[in-house]
C-alpha cells in the first residue's frame, strides 16, 4: 500500500506532495482566471522538476464515500478539460500519491458526462 511521505512542509503543516514520476517537491501554483473548468482561481501543485501536475490543493470532489484509492483512502472526482473527451467524469487519488484512476459511470453502466453549463455550479459545490 503507497503512502504520503514527504519531510516539507507548507505554511499550514500540511505535507508537500511529490511527484510520483521523477519524486520531484511539489510547487503551489493557482490557476489562471480564465480557466474554463470551474478551476479559476484553484490552487493545484506541480513538480517543481518535471513540470507534471500533482493534485489540487483543496478538498473539493473528495467524499467519504467515494472509491478507495491505491493509498487506500477515498479518492477524489473530477471532470475531464475541454482539449481530449470533454464533461468526463472520473475520480483520481486525492493527494496524487498514486496512478488511481476510474472513470464515474451510471446504473446502466455507461460514462457519466456533465453539460457545461453545470460544470460552474458543481464546483461551486465541491461536488468536482
Amino acid at each position: 500500500m503507497a503512502t504520503i511521505v514527504s519531510t516539507l512542509y507548507n505554511n499550514g503543516g500540511q505535507p508537500i506532495p511529490t511527484c510520483m514520476v521523477c519524486d520531484g517537491p511539489g510547487i503551489r501554483e493557482i490557476t489562471r482566471k480564465s480557466n474554463r473548468n470551474g478551476n479559476a482561481g484553484r490552487f493545484y501543485y506541480k513538480c517543481q522538476d518535471c513540470n507534471r501536475f500533482i493534485n489540487f490543493d483543496d478538498d473539493r470532489g473528495w467524499n467519504p464515500q467515494n472509491p478507495i484509492c491505491c493509498c487506500g483512502i477515498p479518492s477524489r472526482r473530477q471532470i475531464t478539460g475541454r482539449k481530449k473527451v470533454p464533461g468526463k467524469l472520473h475520480f483520481v487519488c486525492r493527494f496524487g500519491s498514486c496512478d488511481f484512476f476510474g472513470w464515474e459511470r451510471n446504473a446502466e453502466g455507461s460514462q457519466m458526462v456533465v453539460p457545461e453549463t453545470l460544470i460552474g455550479g458543481l464546483a461551486g459545490l465541491k461536488i468536482i
